[in-house]
């Protein structure tokens, strides 16, 4: 086997990037979900696109604003013993 030494572009710190010359603009644009939001549904969002532009995935940032509540719908008082479990998203 013949491999070369090498290294991520990220750790790369001291050299100068290079010039994305094939962007002509970034534009941030806010989606907000088709569907109303219901306990137990899906979040689903419709983005339309064009030719002429694409959306950067890696980019992408979803905001997420959330309400912890007890079981019946009471809010949370400082005595209550509560947290996040791994992945909250995926598993609400």
């Amino acid at each position: 086997m013949n491999a070369q030494e090498g290294h991520s572009e990220e750790l790369a710190l001291f050299q100068s990037s290079a010039i994305d010359t094939g962007i002509e603009s970034v534009e941030w644009v806010d989606f907000r979900p088709v569907s109303q939001l219901t306990r137990d549904g899906a979040v689903e969002f419709n983005l339309t696109g064009n030719s002429a532009a694409y959306i950067d995935l890696r980019r992408t940032r979803l905001h997420v604003k959330v309400r912890i509540t007890k079981g019946n719908g009471m809010p949370v008082v400082k005595e209550d013993k509560v947290g996040l479990i791994n992945l909250p998203l995926q598993t609400m």
